[in-house]
Parts: structure tokens; C-alpha cells; sequence
């Protein structure tokens, strides 16, 4: 199936081998993955996520309306209101569908990459589908 990796301008670019933040398919299926981000809390770690999230879209042609599911990797299922919090700034109307999931764990980032810093109190991490519904969402990309 083709597929196009695709990164925000101001995001850099992951190392050769190592992972992909959005694919687009051929027919506009966009999958994200792996999507975190610094903070000292649940809400500041969500909201840039989130951010991170928009730019990576927005690159790709779409728009966080287009975002049809979303799965949401915390350490603390306590604090998800600090995470709807943060998902309210983001979005408008009918929200993704979404499942809260709590992890013993997220993977911290140790990359030997100057671009890449190491997030040592990661709190979650997001992934999430989208397809476009806006004209001309994604339509640029041809495979």
C-alpha cells in the first residue's frame, strides 16, 4: 500500500529506522502515532501533544477536524480530566472518538540525535486516525 510519511516544518525529522509520526495513504487514511511531548503535568504534556498533533495534520493537508479516532496512553488514569482539559483547546462540536488507556509506563525518548531530546517524566503519549473531510484535504498527495 503507498504511503507518505509526512513531518511538520518545524518538527525534525526522525532518525533513518526508527519511527514515523503520520502516514498518509494514497486514498487520505491518515494514521498518527508515537505523539508526545515535555511538561512538568498531565495538561501541559497533553496540550503539546495535542499541538504537536495539529502541526503534523495541518503538514499533511488536513485539519484536527478531520481526527476520526484517537487512543490516549496515560501513567495516571486520575488525572484525565487534565487531558480533556488540554483535548477541549484542540477541538470543536463532535469530538473524536476516544479511549483513555492507562500504561505502567511510556517510553521515554533517547535518541543519539541532537534534535531529539529525552522526555524523563513522560506522562502519555497519543495516536490517532484520521480522514479528510474538508475539500482538498490531503488531495495533494499522489503515489
Amino acid at each position: 500500500m503507498p504511503y507518505v510519511a509526512i513531518n511538520a516544518p518545524d518538527t525534525p525529522t526522525p532518525p533513518a529506522q526508527t519511527w514515523t509520526n503520520i502516514k498518509v495513504h494514497s486514498n487520505g487514511h491518515c494514521f498518527v502515532a508515537g505523539m508526545t511531548s515535555p511538561g512538568d503535568s498531565m495538561y501541559e504534556q497533553a496540550k503539546g501533544t495535542f499541538e504537536s498533533i495539529r502541526r503534523t495534520i495541518v503538514a499533511a493537508g488536513g485539519c484536527m477536524d478531520d481526527i476520526m479516532a484517537m487512543q490516549i496512553f496515560v501513567t495516571n488514569l486520575s488525572e484525565n480530566t487534565e487531558v480533556w482539559r488540554a483535548r477541549r483547546e484542540f477541538f470543536a462540536g463532535d469530538f473524536p472518538t476516544s479511549t483513555l488507556i492507562q500504561a505502567i509506563a511510556a517510553a521515554t525518548l533517547a535518541v543519539a540525535n541532537r534534535s531529539f531530546r529525552s522526555f524523563p517524566k513522560l506522562m502519555q503519549a497519543l495516536q490517532a486516525r484520521a480522514r479528510p473531510t474538508c475539500q482538498g484535504a490531503f488531495s495533494y498527495i499522489r503515489l
